[in-house]
């Protein structure tokens, strides 16, 4: 997500899957390059359903972690906004979101 000098933000809904069941878990690892030191920070929230749930700054070459509680949530959005409005903020690359459901009963595995 690159917010520039402003901000960036996507939403995305959760559907359960063909059986019915409902993601239980979203985990979401995030930061900016390591070369992008004279960037300023950026504020990511996390929202469940319009409602903000966290909120995490990020700074250039320290990665950053989000793991969240989605049962039931129907939309998540995330938002990545630049600290400093007079200087640009380079981009926050996600390299890990995942979705889990709720383990298996026993009688199922």
């Amino acid at each position: 997500m690159g917010p520039g000098n402003k901000s960036a933000a996507m939403t995305c809904r959760l559907q359960p899957n063909e059986a019915g069941v409902i993601f239980q878990r979203l985990r979401l690892s995030f930061g900016m390059r390591d070369n992008d030191r004279g960037s300023p920070n950026v504020d990511v929230s996390v929202y469940k359903d319009g409602v903000i749930e966290q909120s995490v700054s990020v700074f250039p070459g320290q990665p950053a972690s989000v793991t969240l509680d989605v049962t039931p949530t129907q939309n998540i959005s995330i938002e990545a906004i630049c600290t400093n409005p007079s200087q640009y903020c380079d981009r926050v690359y996600f390299w890990e979101a995942e979705l889990e459901y709720p383990p298996l009963p026993p009688q199922e595995r």
